[in-house]
């Protein structure tokens, strides 16, 4: 299991910021890379080819490019993230492990078939803005307990839970500035997947946004001030 300690998330987010050089890595051995694989939150990511070399593509966001540092290991450049391919015993790559914000995730692969079929729910629930189930009231709830400062962290992915721990404080500070809870109402269905809601506090009206993974638990979480 990742240390997921401060110390230990801090050091891996020094890490992951540090400059990397693209390096050269046998052409056949990008086809070992092809495919999707699953994080534990129910979102994929998918590695397919271009004009020479391979992009990376999370459910529901635009692809892009990777470069190899060297044999299994590849970064990005638009962000600060690595993605790293594990190999089983029979030498073929079984999994990736997205290396961000001081995180490790892990993604084993999964059939083609599985994947467009995950990729067939999104596209029709953001067509019809179809909310997952009880999506008001799980917003309430959330808000609820943000203002409280007692979380249930477990409705979280872990890594989620851990950024959520961090910030918190702030979190916390903003909706006090914000003042008491008025009205809720849907906007719809982002492209990646979030529920969006317009949310009127007394003092402030904010946008909030969440997304689950297929077990329920929330794998994003944000808000901002509406002007």
């Amino acid at each position: 299991m990742t240390d997921q300690s401060a110390d230990a998330v801090a050091w891996r987010r020094y890490e992951q910021a540090r400059p990397r050089t693209e390096g050269a890595i046998a052409p056949e051995l990008k086809d070992d890379y092809l495919g999707a694989y699953l994080f534990d939150g129910g979102s994929t990511i998918t590695i397919a080819r271009r004009e020479g070399g391979l992009t990376a593509q999370v459910l529901g966001q635009e692809a892009i490019d990777i470069y190899p540092e060297k044999e299994d290991e590849f970064f990005y450049r638009v962000v600060a993230a690595q993605i790293s391919f594990r190999r089983g015993p029979d030498g073929r790559v079984q999994r990736l492990v997205l290396h961000q914000n001081g995180y490790e995730q892990e993604a084993p692969r999964i059939g083609a078939a599985e994947a467009a079929r995950m990729l067939a729910d999104l596209e029709n629930r953001t067509k019809n803005n179809q909310p997952v189930d009880n999506s008001e009231a799980l917003l309430r709830s959330l808000i609820a307990q943000h203002q409280s400062g007692e979380v249930n962290y477990d409705r979280m992915v872990p890594a989620l839970a851990d950024a959520g721990r961090e910030q918190m404080p702030m979190i916390r500070a903003d909706l006090e500035r914000a003042g008491a809870l008025r009205s809720i109402s849907f906007k719809g269905v982002s492209s990646e997947g979030w529920d969006v809601y317009d949310v009127a506090f007394e003092n402030a009206a904010m946008e909030w946004r969440f997304v689950l993974a297929a077990d329920g638990r929330f794998t994003g979480i944000f808000f901002r001030l509406l002007p």
